[in-house]
């Protein structure tokens, strides 16, 4: 009877983490959109990143994670760093520029086109080696 269980437990907790990511990210939304009366679109971006950094931090230091990268993922790290930003501050763009249900529909797509490459990674990186073996 508990083996039957725990995969239940699994499902629900699953279920469950989906439902509300959803609606936290109906909430940032909302309050972007209400603060672009007040706010311009760089400092969403910007208060929204510090309170991100803050969390962050304060899970690697009860975790006991290092705060140190390996040189040789320094260009990786760069990458996702410029992706994540043009990312957030294009959606955050959108949010104030588009009406909130169009923005929503636009955003919550978006990663969806790269779900369907699955080696996209793969490529990326020997492009990336291909361009620093050049170098």
């Amino acid at each position: 009877m508990e083996s039957e269980a725990a995969p239940l437990l699994g499902r629900t907790a699953g279920l469950l983490y989906v439902a509300s990511s959803a609606f936290m990210f109906s909430l940032m939304s909302c309050a972007v959109k209400y603060e672009s009366e007040t706010m311009s679109t760089m400092e969403s971006v910007f208060w929204r990143s510090l309170f991100s950094w803050i969390i962050t931090l304060a899970s690697m230091v009860w975790h006991g994670s290092k705060f140190s990268v390996a040189k040789e993922f320094w260009w990786y790290l760069t990458l996702r760093c410029v992706a994540g930003f043009s990312s957030m501050a294009l959606g955050f763009w959108a949010m104030t520029q588009l009406a909130l249900a169009d923005a929503s529909v636009i955003i919550f797509t978006s990663p969806r086109s790269f779900s369907y490459k699955p080696n996209l990674f793969e490529t990326l990186n020997q492009f990336f080696s291909s361009v620093k073996t050049r170098a």
